[in-house]
């Protein structure tokens, strides 16, 4: 942490708590409160400033690529035909399966979604996040 939390600024703290507690889903006016607390206090956000001081031509051709990875690796949907599999044992062992394979290709494309993050970014010393 940069300093003690009473040295952190009390608009700081606001924005800890709005974006921790709410997940990355807030409103439009959550948004534009959070945006406008980065700028105020650029020592708090360094990532965000260095992102935003990178050319638009990086971001473009970042997000791009990522879209045309995106499009290849949709996840598929869970195997549930109850009307073929009357056993509910072997269709929650297919779910767990299921949900299993899914937690391992997430993982595979978060490890790809570093490599592309990287290729783009990693000149200008911006790390990773996910």
């Amino acid at each position: 942490m940069k300093a003690l939390y009473k040295d952190i600024p009390t608009e700081v703290k606001e924005y800890i708590v709005m974006t921790s507690s709410m997940n990355g889903m807030m409103g439009l006016e959550m948004y534009r409160k959070c945006k406008a607390i980065e700028e105020k206090y650029p020592e708090w956000f360094p990532w965000e400033h260095k992102y935003k001081s990178i050319p638009k031509q990086v971001h473009d051709a970042y997000n791009k690529e990522k879209e045309i990875v995106s499009q290849k690796d949709k996840p598929t949907a869970a195997p549930l035909d109850l009307t073929t599999n009357k056993d509910l044992l072997n269709v929650l062992t297919k779910v767990i399966e299921w949900e299993n394979e899914q937690k391992e290709m997430a993982a595979q494309q978060r490890k790809k979604d570093k490599v592309l993050w990287d290729k783009h970014y990693k000149k200008y010393g911006l790390e990773f996040r996910y």
